[in-house]
Order: C-alpha cells, then sequence, then structure tokens
C-alpha cells in the first residue's frame, strides 16, 4: 500500500502447524512430545479439557463434520483432557496431495508424516490430529484459544511448562461480538461477505460463504448443528440473539457438456498446430495474483484468486501444450522459435501474497514449472485489498470516499456486478497525494482484517527456487508521478529485495499493468533488462523488452481455458 516505502520486519508465520493429542492418545505423550521436540521447533503446549457432554459437538465444529455422539472420530479420540502443540517446521515440504476425493491441497508432508507416524504409535485412527496447511493451522488456532497466527511471530522455543485451558471451543456459548463471529467463519470457510450493513432493527445479519453448512456448524446456534440447512440460525452475539442467514457465494463453474468439451479442445488443438507450423513469433506472458482454494468471483471482487484446482489444471495443460521459460527468457525464446517448435510462455506472479510461498511455489515444484514472481518486498496489506475487506464487512459508507462516485460505493457494498471494480479504477488514477490520503482512510476502516502476508523469510524461499522480479514498494501508477518520483519508485526497494531474495534483480512489472513511452524509458535508464506490462496481448519477436505485455487467464479450465490460450497467443 502507499505509504512511508519502509516494511516492518517479521518472522514467517506461514510454517506453524499444531498438533493434538487426543485423550486416548495421551499413553504416548512423551514419547511424541520428544519426536516432536526433534523434528520440529515447539513453541508451546496446552492442556485442553472440553466438557464431555458437548465433546460430539465440538468436534463437529472442529472438523466440519457430522459427528453425532459417540461417533467413531470421538471413540478414537476419547473425551478427556488433551494436549495441544503448537510447532514451527524449519524445513517444511508443501507438496500437492489429494488426501480426500475430488480435493486437491497442498500440504506439509513434514506434518502429514509426523501425524501418520504417531497415529501409528497410538494404535491407529484419530488419536492424533495435526494440521497440514497455514489456513488450517489458523482455523484450529483460532477456534481452540480465539488467537491468529501473528501470537507466536516473535515467541521463543517451549520452556518445558503446560498451561492448562478449562473451556469449550470460541462460540460455544456465543461470539464476543460480529467480528469475531466473521473472524471464525472466515478462518473456517474461506471468503466471507456480509450482504447488508449489519445491525438492522430486527436483529439480522446476512451472510454470503463458500460453505454455508459448516458456517451454521461454526457459527453454533439454533439450530446450528441440528440442522446446518436451516434458512436462519440465532447466535449469540455479544449477549444478544442475532437472526443469521447464510447463502451460497455464487460460484464460478463451467458447462460440463462432454460434447461440448471435446468441440472446444479440438479448436484450441486446430489454432495450437496452425501457430506451431506457422513462422510466426509469438509467445505469452500470463499473470496471476492470488490462489485460494475456490476461486474468486471477478465481477464482485476487485483481484479475485484463482482456485487451487483451476490453477493446477492449467499449469498442467500449459506443460503439455507449450514450452513454459522463465520471464527473463521469453522474449528471446519467442525470438528464437523455430518453425514446428511449440510455442514458449511464461508464468508470473504479482504482489507480495502468501499464497505464492504456500500454494503456487509447491504446485510449480511439483510439476517442474519454472515461474517468475515480481514483489515489493514489504509485507504492507495493499489498499485494494483493504477495499475489498471494507465492502464485504460493510464497512465502507460513500462519505469516506467523498471524490468518488457515491453511486459505485453503495453499488459495491450491494454487490452490484462491476461496481467494486469500477471503485478500485477510480482510487488506482487518483493523485498521488490523494491516493495515499484514500490508502491511510481504507486502512483504518481495515484494521482488523488478519492478514497472511508474504514474510521476509518466504521471500528468501521463492528466491531460491524462483526467478525474482522488482514492483515497486509502493505500488504506484507510475504514468501520474513527475520524473523524479518515477525514478525513485522504480528504485527505491530494489536493493533490499535482492538482498532478501538472494538474487539480482533485473527484471521489472508495472503496477497496475500500465505505462507509457516515459516510464518505459524510466525502466530502461534504472538498468532494467525486462519489464512486464497488462494489454492481454500475446509477446511478439518485434516487442519492446521494457514494454512487454501480459495475459490473465480466466479463472477456469480444462477446454475453455486451452482454447482461451490458444486463441491469445495466436494474437
Amino acid at each position: 500500500m502507499v505509504g512511508n516505502g519502509t516494511p516492518p520486519v517479521r518472522e514467517s508465520i506461514t510454517d506453524l502447524h499444531l498438533f493434538i493429542i487426543w485423550s486416548r492418545g495421551r499413553e504416548k505423550e512423551r514419547e511424541i512430545l520428544e519426536d516432536l521436540e526433534r523434528e520440529f521447533e515447539v513453541l508451546e503446549v496446552s492442556d485442553v479439557t472440553w466438557t464431555a457432554a458437548d465433546f460430539s459437538r465440538n468436534l463437529t465444529r472442529f472438523y466440519g463434520e457430522a459427528l453425532p455422539s459417540g461417533s467413531e472420530k470421538e471413540r478414537h479420540c476419547g473425551n478427556g483432557p488433551f494436549l495441544v502443540v503448537v510447532v514451527r517446521d524449519p524445513s517444511p515440504e508443501y507438496r500437492l496431495r489429494s488426501l480426500r476425493p475430488g480435493k486437491t491441497q497442498v500440504v506439509d508432508l513434514r506434518t502429514l508424516d509426523a501425524k501418520e507416524r504417531y497415529r501409528g504409535w497410538t494404535g491407529g485412527g484419530h488419536r492424533v490430529h495435526a494440521t497440514l496447511e497455514p489456513r488450517e493451522f489458523a482455523h484450529d488456532l483460532f477456534l481452540l484459544f480465539g488467537r491468529l497466527p501473528s501470537h507466536y511471530a516473535h515467541t521463543d522455543r517451549w520452556d518445558g511448562g503446560i498451561e492448562s485451558f478449562n473451556s469449550e471451543p470460541v462460540g460455544a456459548h456465543g461470539w464476543r461480538d460480529l467480528e469475531q463471529l466473521l473472524t471464525g467463519l472466515e478462518l473456517t470457510v474461506g471468503h466471507v461477505v456480509l450482504t447488508e450493513p449489519a445491525g438492522s432493527a430486527d436483529g439480522r445479519v446476512s451472510v454470503a460463504v463458500e460453505d454455508p453448512w459448516w458456517a451454521a456448524v461454526v457459527a453454533d446456534g439454533q439450530p446450528g448443528v441440528e440442522d446446518p440447512w436451516a434458512a436462519e440460525h440465532l447466535v449469540r452475539v455479544n449477549g444478544r440473539s442475532v437472526r443469521l442467514e447464510l447463502e451460497q457465494l455464487s460460484p464460478m463453474t463451467e458447462p460440463n457438456s462432454t460434447g461440448r468439451t471435446w468441440t472446444l479442445r479440438l479448436r484450441a488443438l486446430a489454432i495450437d498446430l496452425v501457430s506451431r507450423l506457422g513462422s510466426g513469433k509469438t509467445g505469452l506472458a500470463l499473470v496471476y495474483h492470488g490462489l485460494a482454494q475456490s476461486p474468486g468471483d471477478p465481477s464482485r471482487e476487485v483481484l479475485p484468486p484463482h482456485g487451487l484446482a483451476e490453477f493446477v489444471q492449467q499449469v498442467r495443460a500449459l506443460k503439455r501444450r507449450y514450452r513454459i521459460v522463465p520471464a527473463s527468457e521469453l522474449l528471446h525464446a519467442t525470438r528464437a522459435r523455430r518453425r514446428g517448435a511449440r510455442l514458449p510462455v511464461a508464468l508470473t506472479f504479482d504482489d507480495d501474497l502468501a499464497s505464492h510461498v504456500q500454494v503456487a511455489a509447491p504446485v510449480l515444484r511439483e510439476l517442474g514449472v519454472p515461474a517468475t514472481f515480481f514483489l515489493s518486498g514489504t509485507a504492507n496489506p495493499w489498499w485494494w485489498d483493504d477495499l475489498q475487506w471494507a465492502v464485504d464487512r460493510q464497512r465502507l459508507t460513500p462519505s469516506d470516499l467523498s471524490d468518488i462516485d457515491a453511486n459505485d460505493v453503495t453499488g459495491a457494498l450491494q454487490r452490484q456486478e462491476g461496481a467494486v471494480r469500477r471503485v478500485a479504477t477510480t482510487i488506482e488514477r487518483a493523485a498521488p497525494n490523494r491516493l495515499r490520503e484514500i490508502a491511510s482512510r481504507l486502512r483504518e476502516l481495515s484494521a482488523d482484517r488478519f492478514d497472511f502476508g508474504l514474510q521476509r523469510t518466504d521471500v528468501r524461499a521463492l528466491g531460491e527456487a524462483f526467478e525474482i522480479g522488482f514492483h515497486t514498494v509502493e505500488h504506484p501508477l507510475l504514468t501520474q508521478l513527475d520524473d523524479d518520483a518515477l525514478a525513485d519508485a522504480l528504485t527505491s526497494g530494489r536493493n533490499r529485495l535482492a538482498e532478501e531474495s538472494g538474487r539480482p534483480i533485473r527484471l521489472f512489472a508495472y503496477p497496475h499493468g500500465k505505462a507509457d513511452a516515459r516510464v518505459v524509458a524510466a525502466a530502461r535508464t534504472a538498468g532494467y533488462t525486462a519489464a512486464f506490462a497488462g494489454g492481454g496481448r500475446p509477446i511478439l519477436g518485434r516487442s519492446e523488452a521494457l514494454d512487454l505485455p501480459r495475459w490473465e487467464p480466466p479463472r477456469t479450465a480444462g477446454a475453455a481455458f486451452e482454447l482461451a490460450v490458444a486463441r491469445t497467443i495466436r494474437g
């Protein structure tokens, strides 16, 4: 975001995990703790007691499965006091795995292996639980203790003491306030949107989520666990009953007709064949931002993420059809391609997002694909993320952005298609000083937002495996800056990023994908060898190295994606 350009120094919180030794596994407690201390950095050990009468209900909320009293999982776990161990993995091994039918996820193999090892020691079943990725850790931690991962950002190794907690999961007897409830839902089901301002006269709160069933279970109202599909649930918030209405966020779907799929795929193959057999010099740079378990909604989000499953399918399709090269080699590969050879493509990622290291990097390593990450080297949240959060939480009002069309702000709050993007476009074009004021106001409105931003150690991890480019510290619209400010934006923070990533920084990506002749000339003067903009076009043999276009792929996979790539790279 726009600020003073000095990022805070924060250690990584992305490699934190917790293990639970349920009561029926505690006979092996000492052996497990000793092994955890050998394999991980143990930060904290807690002894937790849930009321036996509510144990099955708590398990249902915790695991997101319908677990009635006496279920197999409860029999395996036992309903007595259990041990929670928070650890930091000093050398995580994130890999792509399908642990459940139809669900692909990125997991830390070291915690997965440890969990299976401890389950073997305790007789099998579910007597030991472990988190496998950062969001699962954040969910478990919040429900158990009401904490966020940042609680452990500067925690030293465990001193041997064990703290006791005699309390149910957060929300079991009501929620402190609406923000605590919404945070619990967001950490559980992902994207959470208030569809209208909270605090209506009838005490109703309307929320759109990706998984209404689990949201109802976590909210723990009435009927809650007994009937998660009910139209509304009475939830205790700040000592009073609130009517919670849950609805499904609009899913991003693609027609799956077999006939249509093959028609699209054959068209893509035909276009690719013509392109490969031709003498034209074309290549394609794809640009991604965030990745999430489910794809976002481009009509209602400023910068919606690509879904993990779709991203994996996209990369696999690109690997089958094209020659994937680092961004630094794309222009040369385009110019050097011979007739009949595969067309070159490059995968690029912008902004300092935790999903780069948590999701994208493990997938890319698993599939053996190079990529380039354009970073700022700052852990600060961006103004457009704050805007999205303020809209989703109904914190924003037209008076907060007085010089922006009030109809667009109101439309964004009402989830009208395209409205939030129009607001973001207007902010993007604001004069630098005004942009700083708006960014500051949005930060105030979003101060409660927890952020899984890229940390300093994550930048080093990316630099060890992938090419790194610079994206400016403050992400300004460069065409709006005067010459001195432009020169500063192109260079300030570049050397620090090189030091943190362990790589020389010779590549640049223009913020917002925009550059003109003056900006391109300044990038050349700054010593960059290649720079990337937007435009949604292919790269040609005659393309200017400091003004290379990029294309943002659709949030779909399969034949529709393959056809979109084939058409775009052909030009």
